[in-house]
C-alpha cells in the first residue's frame, strides 16, 4: 500500500511540475514577446488576419521608391537590378562608410563591380554579404511593416559582420 501511495504522489507531483513549467514558459514568452517578434520577423507571416493586413503596406521597388532611401539612416541600393537595404552594414564596410553612403538611393552597379575606381571586382565574401541584404528586384512588389519599417522579406536584423581574410578592402 505504501508503494501505491508513493507512486500516486510521484505521479501527481510530476503533473503539477509539468503544469508549472508550461505556465512559466508561457509567461516568459508573453513577457518577452517583443524580443521574440524582433528575432523572428523573417519567418513567413500568415496573411489570414485582418489586423495584419492593416499593419503591412505593399510597395513596388521602383526607381522613385528607392530614391527615397538615400541617407546613412535609410540606405537602399540597386546593384544588377536587385535592391539591397544596407543601412545596418554601412558602418561595417571595410572600405569606409562613405563608399556606400554616396550611392544610397541610387544604382551602384558599376561602383560595386569595380570597387569604385579600383577596377577590380569584390570578393565572393563581399557578394555573400551583399546577398544577405537583398530585399527584392527592381519593380518587384514587396511588403513593408508600417509600424517599424521592417521589410518582408528582410534579413537586415540577421546580419552579423564577419571579417574575411580573403580580401580586406571589400
Amino acid at each position: 500500500m505504501d508503494i501505491k501511495k508513493e507512486l500516486i504522489f510521484s505521479f501527481i507531483a510530476i503533473i503539477l511540475f509539468s503544469f508549472f513549467l508550461v505556465k512559466t514558459i508561457q509567461n516568459y514568452y508573453k513577457e518577452n514577446s517583443s524580443f521574440f517578434a524582433k528575432n523572428n520577423q523573417n519567418k513567413p507571416q500568415s496573411t489570414n488576419s485582418s489586423n495584419q493586413s492593416n499593419q503591412y503596406q505593399t510597395i513596388i521597388l521602383t526607381l522613385d521608391e528607392i530614391a527615397k532611401h538615400n541617407s546613412a539612416d535609410d540606405c537602399w541600393l540597386i546593384i544588377n537590378n536587385n535592391v539591397y537595404e544596407v543601412t545596418n552594414y554601412i558602418n561595417d564596410h571595410p572600405g569606409g562608410a562613405e563608399k556606400i553612403i554616396f550611392f544610397c538611393g541610387k544604382d551602384a552597379t558599376t561602383a560595386f563591380a569595380t570597387k569604385g575606381k579600383k577596377n577590380k571586382p569584390h570578393s565572393s565574401s563581399a557578394n555573400q554579404i551583399l546577398e544577405s541584404f537583398k530585399i527584392g528586384s527592381l519593380n518587384q512588389q514587396i511588403k513593408i511593416n508600417q509600424n517599424s519599417n521592417n521589410l518582408l522579406p528582410s534579413r537586415k536584423n540577421n546580419y552579423q559582420f564577419k571579417k574575411f581574410e580573403e580580401d580586406e578592402d571589400d
